[in-house]
């Protein structure tokens, strides 16, 4: 799964996204528990430990804690934020370990936890869809 490691690579593929999922596709990658709102899962998960965030294809930590923790070596997290920058995720409501990308604003229609291309922690096992990361 996808390694995002910079705001562009993030807009990149929140671009790439919405060219290829259609918005009467939304519906078929809801989370069960992600406020009603679309998702893609990338890549980050704290399934070893608790509050520790890290990328699945090397293992490197970004993320330390909940929505109050911090970012591990100056690493690129976008977390779920409201319009005024308060920081809502990772909140692990439900045992929640594995991030995904938003597609559209959670709570859906009202989007005071997150925004579109932001990331929430979700439960690990809703069959959502993917964004895979192919290097050469």
């Amino acid at each position: 799964l996808a390694n995002i490691s910079s705001i562009a690579e993030n807009h990149e593929i929140y671009s790439r996204l919405n060219s290829h999922i259609a918005e009467n596709e939304y519906d078929e990658t809801v989370a069960s528990n992600g406020g009603g709102a679309s998702y893609v899962w990338i890549g980050a998960n704290d399934l070893a430990a608790e509050n520790s965030w890290i990328w699945e294809n090397n293992n490197a930590q970004f993320w330390n804690g909940t929505m109050a923790g911090n970012s591990v070596g100056g690493r690129y997290n976008n977390w779920g934020r409201d319009t005024t920058q308060v920081q809502y995720e990772p909140d692990n409501a439900s045992n929640q370990d594995a991030a995904a990308m938003a597609i559209n604003e959670w709570p859906i229609n009202v989007g005071n936890l997150g925004q579109t291309s932001q990331w929430n922690d979700l439960i690990a096992t809703d069959p959502l869809y993917y964004i895979i990361e192919y290097e050469n």
